[in-house]
Formats: structure tokens, C-alpha cells, sequence
């Protein structure tokens, strides 16, 4: 409960202003800066039934200890404390015989007259009582109410704080995850990289050692038979097998021209799906995939340079 709802409760409860215990009380509160009775129950250490019951002018239905307590919260002694709230209705009165005569009061009359006095006194007193005692409950049941609402309000706050730090480790778990990932990639991908050129190196191992002397070899007598260089050739084509790299055709094949895998050279005519043609240059595929077409030329025209 707000504030406000809890001093629009309080003005509702407390007697009216009128009654003039009431106004001195708040007197002496509005001089201790004490703006309402729950907030003077708490600084005094008195029940709030029993201010209820000073406010209402019953103070001589209140204990003693609570009494001095009031009066030493307000800087008062007790008997100064007392002239403020001592109801003067219940004080007796002193009749003479002689005002009894001269006003013409039946003392019998006057009796039952205090008599009601006292009844209407004490029913006043019982309602007071009970008055305050439903006002301390309903302020101990707001009271409760407040503490349960704030406390599910704090609950609910400790779940969304737990669940963002929840959130928030877990974000961290997986970006340490994502780095670790890329870092082993980025190794496996590297250890790939050498194992492929490790395998190459195997294979070309014959060529590696061999090259160096037929090149020079070919260099220096122009009798060096080329068999012997294209017989270096062998490792390469066993890489591209390798590879799963096959050739389309063969140097010289005459095949039927298929725009698909073959490419006509230029300035060779023109040829149309189905025509023979001679492979000029073999082309290649890996697997399904189409690497370089074959060139070719028209197989009535003869075998010419590539332009």
C-alpha cells in the first residue's frame, strides 16, 4: 500500500477533529513532526489502540506504562500530560442542598441522570475499544498485504535478474564455444592443406627427381628423344586420377561435336550437334563437374594451330 492510500485510511478512521482530544493530540503531534498515529505507535512504542483510546478521550482506560510513555515522547511530565486528556465529563460534581432547593433537582433525577451518564459513558468507551481494535487489524491485515505483494515483487525481480545472468553465461559459453570451433577448423583445415600437398609431393615424387636431369638433358642435345619426357608426365596423370580428374577425349579422336563438352575453334566452320569433328586439345571433368571443354575442329578441314 502507497502512502497516500495509507493516510487517506488513517483520516477516515481517526475521529473527527472536533472532538477536542483529537485536536490536542494532533497538536502535539504536528509539534514532534509525527504526521499519523501509526507513525506515533512506532516512535513511542505504544499500541495504536491505545493512542485510538487517548484520541477519544478515554485515557483512563489506558495503562499507566503507556501513559508515561506518551508523555515522555512529547517531552511532557505525567500529571501535564494527564490536564490535557483527563476527560472532564466523568469529574464529579458537587450538588449543595441549597442549588438542589434553589434549581428545583430531584437528587433521585440527578442520580439516574449520572447514572446514565455512566452508561453512555462506558457504551462509548466499549466502541472506542472495539473501534481501535478493528483499525489495528485492518492496518496489521494492509500491513501483511503490502509485505506479501512486495515480497512477490522482489521474487519476481530475483527470476528475471537470475535469468538474464542465465542468458548471459550461456551467450558466454557459446561464443567460447564458437572460438574453439573456428580454432579447430582453422587447424584441421590447415593440417588438410598439408596432408593434400603431402600427397601430392608422393606423387610426383618420380617427376621431382627425374625433371631436373631430362630438362637439361633436352637442352643440351637436341637428338633427347621426347618419349622420355612424356613418359615424366605419368605422376601428373596420376595426380589428376587422383583428383578423380578425367579427360574428355583424346588428342586426334574423331568424335560426334557435342556443344556440352566440346568447343569449336574459330575459323574453323561451322558444325552442328551430331557432326564429326577431331579433338584438337582434350578437355576435362572432375567428377560431374565440367573443368575445361575440349577443343575441336571440323573433321574435313584439316588440323591447324589454335587461335
Amino acid at each position: 500500500m502507497g502512502e497516500n492510500a495509507r493516510v487517506s485510511l488513517q483520516t477516515k478512521l481517526s475521529l473527527p477533529m472536533s472532538h477536542p482530544h483529537a485536536a490536542q493530540l494532533q497538536t502535539l503531534m504536528a509539534q514532534a513532526n509525527v504526521s499519523d498515529v501509526i507513525q506515533l505507535a512506532a516512535y513511542s512504542r505504544v499500541a495504536a489502540r491505545q493512542i485510538y483510546r487517548l484520541q477519544a478521550g478515554l485515557i483512563h482506560s489506558i495503562p499507566v506504562e503507556a501513559v508515561v510513555k506518551l508523555a515522555q515522547y512529547f517531552d511532557q511530565s505525567v500529571d501535564e500530560f494527564l490536564a490535557l486528556f483527563l476527560p472532564t465529563g466523568i469529574q464529579p460534581l458537587e450538588f449543595t442542598p441549597k442549588t438542589t432547593q434553589a434549581t428545583g433537582i430531584d437528587p433521585a433525577e440527578l442520580e439516574a441522570l449520572q447514572a446514565e451518564g455512566d452508561r453512555l459513558r462506558a457504551q462509548l468507551e466499549t466502541q472506542a475499544i472495539n473501534h481501535a481494535e478493528e483499525i489495528e487489524q485492518l492496518q496489521h491485515h494492509l500491513q501483511a498485504q503490502q509485505q506479501e505483494y512486495t515480497d512477490k515483487i522482489d521474487h519476481f525481480q530475483q527470476q528475471l535478474t537470475d535469468q538474464a545472468e542465465a542468458q548471459a553465461q550461456q551467450e558466454e559459453t557459446l561464443k567460447a564455444e564458437y572460438a574453439r570451433l573456428e580454432t579447430q577448423l582453422d587447424s584441421q583445415q590447415a593440417q588438410n592443406e598439408q596432408r593434400w600437398q603431402q600427397e601430392a609431393l608422393d606423387i610426383l615424387e618420380a617427376w621431382l627427381l627425374q625433371w631436373s636431369a631430362a630438362a637439361k638433358a633436352a637442352q643440351d642435345n637436341a637428338q633427347f628423344p621426347a618419349r622420355t619426357l612424356v613418359a615424366l608426365t605419368q605422376p601428373f596423370e596420376q595426380l589428376l586420377a587422383s583428383w578423380d580428374v578425367t579427360p574428355i577425349g583424346t588428342v586426334g579422336e574423331i568424335v560426334d561435336y557435342d556443344p556440352q563438352e566440346h568447343q569449336l575453334v574459330k575459323n574453323h566452320g561451322d558444325v552442328g550437334p551430331g557432326d564429326a569433328v577431331v579433338i584438337q586439345n582434350a578437355g576435362y571433368r572432375q567428377g560431374d563437374r565440367l573443368l575445361h571443354r575440349a577443343k575441336v575442329i571440323h573433321q574435313e578441314e584439316p588440323k591447324g594451330t589454335e587461335n
